[in-house]
């Protein structure tokens, strides 16, 4: 099926190279074929015919991130979350932020998407990353309890969880969530 998809939106580009959707809708071919190489290539046609397309704008700024490019994702995504964005979007600044080694820039960031849906365990785990990141240990424990009630069979969000209650002096409650991710 991708690769009828990606042959059809090769042909739509065959009759129009300045049709910008073409570009885009190949991109996420190639992304769903996790040919990021491929999929940043065609997001850069895209974008040179219309920088402001929305979607190409926002897939750039994931492909770059997922490619280990956290410095050039955030532009992108960072014009994302301007508009109006998605928890998805604002995870994905999230992380950026995280992965360039800015905490404090992520956490407001993860706030606005538990905002917009606060069932989401992984960006309160990420929230938790950002705060433990910044020495903030109560406020992590606080929210990484949430995120383990939330998804209590995450291990990543157990061992976050653990290390954040050593780190809080409680390693009793640090020993017993150890437990519980193993």
């Amino acid at each position: 099926r991708l690769a009828d998809a990606a042959a059809r939106f090769r042909e739509a580009i065959s009759i129009d190279s300045t049709y910008v959707p073409a570009w885009a809708n190949l991109a996420s071919v190639e992304i769903s074929r996790d040919h990021l190489p491929a999929a940043r290539h065609d997001l850069e046609r895209a974008l040179a015919l219309n920088p402001d397309y929305a979607h190409a704008v926002a897939m750039m700024g994931n492909v770059l991130e997922a490619e280990g490019d956290p410095q050039r994702a955030i532009p992108y995504l960072e014009r994302v979350e301007a508009n109006q964005p998605s928890v998805d979007d604002l995870a994905a600044l999230g992380a950026a932020y995280m992965d360039a080694g800015r905490p404090a820039a992520a956490e407001p960031v993860l706030r606005r998407a538990l905002g917009l849906d606060p069932s989401r365990a992984d960006v309160s785990r990420s929230l938790g990353g950002a705060l433990l990141d910044q020495q903030r240990v109560g406020d992590a424990i606080l929210v990484l309890e949430s995120a383990v009630r939330q998804d209590q069979t995450s291990a990543f969000g157990l061992g976050l969880l653990s290390f954040a209650y050593v780190e809080g002096g409680r390693i009793d409650d640090g020993i017993a969530a150890a437990q519980r991710a193993a």
